[in-house]
């Protein structure tokens, strides 16, 4: 009914753009119903927890992080073949904070922890965060001599180390996973009602197994676009244009082609998926400000744990990716700067969880 030949072609285009036909070869039999969108499978009679995992793109120096302390006496040989050998890529004496790793199975009685990680450094006093010693990739032990021939692992590279981080899947027996995916996979299958969230961009530590129905909603730090926000007709308003996208992408017949059914489906699922994330999480307020690149993120992060009843869920991983840590040169400024801005995003986030007893 468009008088103007332009605005016509327009929102044909877009009519054409959103159909199955266009994104695929199949043969499209309709049955003239509507498509029921996906619903999260489980329950959520269990408590609700979260993982949130902060993922330093580049890979963080984390012996410029974390190193043996300058006055522990039980390990003044391992400081100062540190010392040594780091150079200037040691962590200065004076921006140690200090810990007490007395009780763990480590050569250090203590350790320094940079400075600037300064509420990492307090919830460990209280018991309430840890660091993991001496992990990485391996598929088998070698040594410096022969790990070259006797593994697959690509060690020096920051690449595939970053990717291993991501799969935890040494012998490839889940290809395609990540290892918050699978985790999430299991708690699924136990009926658990799980969501898969990255911040900013896809993550594949959160893929899981195909055969179990998820996806991975991918949230920017400010949010999630409206649907189609722009009118482009006088006559045809944006509730006209998503029941025509709707009628387009309708039920289909068993016969119909798979291709095609599965564009549908994952486009009918967006559409609503978007609608309910962005009015679930523009029904809560935060407690706490939030800035800087780190707290940025975690601002949404907090939006949606705080939403976790309007969204109906009870097991959530977050991924929230870091860049920069790829510092080939002016390391410890760089490190410096990154730790002082991860810092004081989680301050702001666990300010906000403490407030909310979800702590």
């Amino acid at each position: 009914n468009e008088t103007d030949g332009e605005t016509a072609l327009r929102v044909a285009q877009q009519l054409i753009a959103t159909s199955p036909e266009f994104h695929t070869t199949s043969l499209i039999r309709q049955t003239d119903e509507d498509r029921n969108p996906s619903e999260l499978s489980g329950t959520t009679d269990e408590p609700y927890k979260a993982i949130v995992y902060i993922y330093g793109f580049g890979g963080l120096d984390s012996f410029y992080m974390l190193a043996p302390y300058h006055d522990d006496l039980s390990c003044e040989e391992l400081y100062n073949e540190y010392k040594k050998l780091r150079e200037g890529a040691a962590l200065p004496d004076n921006r140690m904070r200090r810990l007490n790793a007395s009780s763990s199975d480590q050569p250090c009685n203590e350790f320094g922890l940079h400075d600037s990680l300064s509420v990492v450094g307090e919830k460990y006093d209280k018991g309430e965060a840890l660091f993991f010693a001496n992990t990485g990739y391996l598929s088998k032990p070698v040594s410096k001599f022969n790990w070259i021939t006797e593994t697959r692992a690509q060690l020096f590279s920051h690449f595939h180390m970053m990717k291993e981080a991501e799969y935890v899947d040494a012998f490839r027996e889940k290809a395609g996973t990540g290892v918050l995916g699978r985790m999430l996979d299991i708690l699924q299958l136990k009926n658990y009602r799980v969501t898969a969230n990255s911040i900013d961009k896809h993550a594949e530590m959160l893929n899981g197994d195909h055969n179990i129905p998820r996806g991975v909603d991918v949230i920017g730090r400010d949010g999630l676009e409206d649907f189609y926000p722009e009118r482009t007709s006088s006559t045809h308003d944006k509730e006209t244009m998503i029941s025509s996208f709707n009628k387009l992408n309708g039920a289909m017949r068993s016969n119909t082609g798979i291709y095609g059914d599965y564009w549908s489906q994952n486009f009918v699922d967006g559409i609503n998926r978007t609608a309910d994330i962005r009015a679930a999480y523009g029904s809560v307020q935060l407690s706490s400000s939030y800035s800087g690149s780190t707290g940025n993120r975690l601002q949404m992060v907090s939006k949606l744990i705080k939403a976790r009843v309007q969204r109906e869920v009870n097991r959530d991983a977050f991924h929230v990716s870091l860049g920069g840590f790829d510092t080939h040169s002016n390391m410890a400024e760089s490190v410096n700067s990154l730790l002082s801005d991860l810092n004081s995003g989680l301050v702001q986030f666990v300010a906000e969880m403490e407030s909310s007893g979800l702590w």
